[in-house]
């Protein structure tokens, strides 16, 4: 999967302590959340619900229309 957030949250929660990421790459999937900043070549893990995307408003607006109801 090219979800960095998801990515970096399965890394957290094994408490692996890192994660290689390409922020940009694959995109709208690769990358952070938009609000997340890179400090000293390392992140924080946004204190969100989900598993990332919904955070990240490019990937938000791709899945988004997946949910719709079809017409009847």
């Amino acid at each position: 999967m090219g979800d960095i957030s998801s990515r970096f949250n399965i890394a957290v929660g094994l408490g692996l302590g890192g994660n290689e990421s390409y922020p940009r790459v694959f995109a709208p999937f690769g990358g952070f959340a938009d609000d997340c900043a890179v400090k000293d070549s390392r992140v924080a893990l946004p204190d969100i619900p989900g598993i990332g995307f919904e955070a990240k408003n490019d990937l938000y607006a791709v899945m988004k229309p997946l949910t719709a109801q079809p017409p009847h």
